[in-house]
């Protein structure tokens, strides 16, 4: 055998691997697609993209310390990385470490300032800390880089009633009506928070 001949088999391998994980995806094999980044990762366990996909896949099943190993050892591996820290971000707010989220986000926007999901969650993160003042700062930020974000929008307007800012609120609240798809999950929450606002007197 000649000398790079067996990494050349290996590479090769690995590429079927990953090539396999995308056409599984593309049918919802989601089972299918993990197993194939696993083979992947076996070959090369420092390859990002698929400890990443891997990590994403495994959150998206429950197992939520799998997910975390993978996007751990992602980060590690490449700190410049932005999906493994947001998605390990998400995993952390999702099990109400909001410190840990805040830290992961932060991360995200160090390397890219106008992540305005990383901004967002950063601050419903922050909401949950009561670090009111530093929450809004994100959701304006995220406003003033896409006034169309919808959750951003909805934060802010929930913080504004919140905080005694019915007209501010409303503003708010409204347009995220007018700009959302009809089957938009908060979209029953608005429409019974604007009926309680629509019935408060102006100050």
């Amino acid at each position: 055998m000649e000398r790079g001949s067996g990494r050349l088999v290996n590479r090769e391998l690995l590429e079927a691997y990953l090539e396999r994980a995308s056409e599984c995806l593309g049918r919802k094999d989601l089972e299918g697609a993990q197993t194939a980044y696993t083979r992947a990762l076996e070959i090369e366990p420092r390859h990002t993209v698929a400890r990443v996909n891997r990590g994403a896949l495994r959150a998206s099943t429950g197992d939520c310390d799998g997910a975390r190993q993978d996007f751990d050892a992602a980060a590690e591996s490449d700190p410049s990385c932005l999906t493994a820290f947001y998605d390990r971000g998400l995993l952390a707010l999702g099990k109400g470490d909001y410190a840990a989220a805040i830290q992961d986000f932060s991360h995200v926007i160090s390397l890219d300032p106008t992540n305005t999901d990383a901004l967002t969650n950063r601050g419903v993160a922050l909401v949950r800390l009561g670090r009111r003042r530093r929450a809004m700062a994100d959701f304006e930020r995220t406003l003033e880089l896409d006034p169309a974000d919808l959750l951003a929008r909805y934060n802010r307007g929930l913080m504004r009633q919140q905080d005694g800012n019915p007209q501010g609120a409303r503003f708010d609240l409204e347009t995220c009506l007018e700009w959302s798809p009809p089957n938009w999950p908060l979209r029953l929450s608005i429409e019974k928070m604007l009926g309680a606002l629509r019935n408060t007197p102006p100050t």
